[in-house]
């Protein structure tokens, strides 16, 4: 292990996050992997954010603290990332939890796969108590998929990535323009240069509380992602699309309703432009094939559910549609598929 030169630069950005802030630090101190820096970047630091983080740096070498005035969390984002050292940078935020082998797991899929340069974990969503709130958020794993799954959301948890520091070299700084969707932003950029995955294990549990930024800057974030869905799906579509085309898919997708019938034909529409146009751009094999199907499938159906308050014959047409035989798949999918039917009616 050298401290010159880590394999791993970890950042975490820390603001207004004492009361998790102890719990996130040990979960990265007991890594099984060991090479690492800890680059802790406090933004306007509390008396007792002091007192934590002095505690833990007397006792372990590897944590670098930076302490500044109030510049938010691109800015420490970016301030982190820049004087990492390590050959892969590793986000952490100061409410979350890593599981033990987290970096161990993410490091040997890196050295493995060196078409990946972003990967990312499943993660389990906790509450301000650590139980959990729900079931595990199952991202899709195939580059190819994740870069279907960009179109519409962003397919990676932030605070689970580990990326090539070379990476961000090339495609950072994150963008100070998409505050509270910074992530995103920058995996739109990046994508166009390399893959994304995810590792298909809980490595990271989630913290959902008021003061997440999912929680307090909501629709800022909202706001934020909205633009970097427009970049992107007008870029798949080479300029072909109506913005109020793509801020009506991405309203749906935020509130799943319906408010006019003329919004079906639209969305419908935009959906199958962008399912069509990625399997024209890219080279799927048969698994890739059928997973983009079934999500599409998916789209499709919630997009039904949302109609059924408005047109049972709206609802009736897209059901139908997505019967017809162009989207006829193996029977595990339609399984899959039925299984949610089943659970939403």
């Amino acid at each position: 292990m050298s401290l010159q030169n880590p394999l791993v630069s970890v950042v975490m950005p820390v603001y207004n996050a004492d009361e998790y802030l102890a719990e996130a630090i040990d979960s990265i101190l007991a890594q099984t992997f060991r090479d690492f820096e800890f680059i802790i970047i406090c933004d306007d630091a509390s008396d007792k954010t002091h007192k934590i983080i002095d505690n833990y740096q007397k006792t372990d070498d590897r944590i670098k603290v930076f302490y500044q005035k109030r510049e938010g969390l691109v800015a420490s984002l970016n301030k982190g990332c820049s004087v990492a050292k390590g050959k892969y940078i590793a986000r952490m935020d100061a409410d979350d939890i890593s599981l033990l082998q987290r970096f161990e797991k993410q490091i040997s899929f890196l050295e493995r796969h060196q078409n990946i340069g972003i990967i990312g974990t499943w993660v389990n969503n906790i509450s301000d108590d650590g139980s959990l709130l729900k079931q595990i958020n199952k991202l899709p794993t195939s580059p190819n998929v994740l870069r279907y799954f960009l179109h519409f959301f962003s397919p990676l948890a932030h605070p689970s990535i580990m990326m090539r520091r070379r990476i961000f070299e090339k495609f950072g700084p994150y963008n100070v323009d998409a505050l509270h969707a910074e992530d995103y932003e920058l995996w739109s950029r990046i994508a166009s240069d390399t893959d994304f995955s995810n590792i298909p294990e809980v490595l990271l549990k989630y913290r959902v509380h008021k003061k997440s930024i999912s929680g307090e800057f909501k629709n800022t974030q909202n706001d934020q992602a909205y633009k970097t869905k427009f970049f992107l799906i007008n870029k798949l579509l080479n300029g072909s699309v109506d913005a109020k085309d793509i801020m009506m898919l991405h309203d749906w997708q935020k509130l799943k309703k319906i408010s006019a019938l003329y919004q079906v034909d639209v969305i419908d529409s935009l959906i199958h432009r962008i399912f069509c146009r990625v399997l024209e751009k890219n080279n799927l094999n048969t698994e890739e094939l059928l997973e983009i199907k079934y999500y599409h499938l998916m789209f499709l159906f919630e997009l039904a559910i949302s109609t059924k308050n408005i047109s049972l014959i709206a609802t009736i047409k897209i059901i139908y549609k997505m019967m017809n035989e162009n989207f006829r798949i193996s029977i595990k999918i339609y399984f899959q598929f039925l299984k949610k039917i089943l659970l939403k009616f």
